[in-house]
């Protein structure tokens, strides 16, 4: 039996600073347009280790990254972005993210809490819980789970978040392996016992950091196969060449959708119909003044996105 347990972190519209913590007065060029109305851009990403104190924890930044990383949601116009590795709300408040944002955090992972980021002038989100796996250990990083409605058209859908075992080695790619399986028997199974409104019992979006590439990590537990397997899912990653985890160069963080939401995916077969964000290559991500050491600092892994169509 899987259980589910109530969010305990606040969600819904959250009081938020208004401005970005530092803004050096610069203008940026976007790079691209970006905004279709006609379609929500959903996407995942890993913050790295996003800490309540700038300076603290495991990948040290200051507020100059911290603005850095809030300015890629706004130049690409991200409006519903998957998160992981989030300390909780202090963390967040440190973005200084615009009154229009958003968010809701599991607890569950202690620093590393997976969340949900969304634009709520374009986004509705509503019965967050936290889904705790057999395999889930404490710090056990429990899928999130939520449902989102478009405010613009008919879109509507379950978006499950999830943070999957790194590493290679055969116990982790074990237990890896087991998340995604638990993970895929609850989507198929239980999801559709416990919500009962259409279209959130079969229209599901899962994304996230699965910690593993289409080539997989250990050969023994090829993890993305429990869903690959299963002609209902289809990765949308499979329509990028590029790679989201920059030091490894390899392609862990996904965007995975039911059979009925494909439809409301465009670009579905698409060479760059799932895009990647390479700020680690893009002006000013990349040589920006002023972060942490001198340098840009943003994050080891680079956002993924795609549009669904809302109407």
């Amino acid at each position: 039996m899987i259980w589910l347990l109530p969010l305990l972190t606040s969600c819904g519209t959250i009081p938020h600073v208004a401005s970005y913590p530092q803004d050096t007065g610069e203008v940026w060029e976007v790079p691209g347009e970006y905004r279709d109305p006609g379609a929500l851009q959903v996407g995942t990403f890993n913050a790295d280790w996003l800490w309540a104190g700038y300076e603290g924890g495991y990948y040290p930044r200051n507020a100059v990254d911290y603005a850095m990383m809030a300015r890629i949601f706004g130049a690409f116009d991200l409006e519903l972005v998957a998160l992981q590795e989030v300390n909780g709300d202090a963390a967040m408040a440190l973005l200084g993210l615009p009154q229009e944002w958003s968010w809701a955090l599991g607890e569950s992972g202690w620093s590393q809490n997976p969340g949900v980021l969304w634009r709520n002038d374009r986004v509705r989100v509503d019965n967050v819980r936290e889904l705790s796996l057999p395999t889930n250990e404490w710090p056990s990083k429990d899928p999130l789970v939520v449902d989102v409605t478009a405010l613009d058209g008919g879109l509507a859908f379950t978006l499950v978040v999830v943070h999957h075992k790194p590493y290679s080695g055969t116990e982790d790619a074990a237990l890896r392996y087991a998340q995604a399986e638990q993970l895929h028997d609850w989507i198929v199974g239980d999801l559709a016992l416990e919500t009962h409104r259409a279209p959130f019992h079969d229209h599901v979006l899962v994304a996230g950091d699965f910690n593993d590439d289409f080539v997989p990590l250990n050969s023994g537990y090829p993890s993305l196969s429990v869903f690959e397997d299963d002609p209902w899912f289809t990765f949308l990653t499979r329509d990028t060449e590029d790679y989201s985890q920059v030091p490894y160069r390899s392609l862990i963080d996904h965007l995975v959708v039911s059979e009925p939401l494909l439809a409301a995916y465009a670009e579905h077969g698409q060479p760059d119909g799932c895009k990647v964000i390479a700020h680690d290559e893009i002006s000013p991500w990349s040589d920006y003044d002023g972060g942490f050491g001198g340098g840009q600092n943003i994050s080891d892994h680079r956002p993924v996105w795609a549009y669904l169509q809302v109407d």
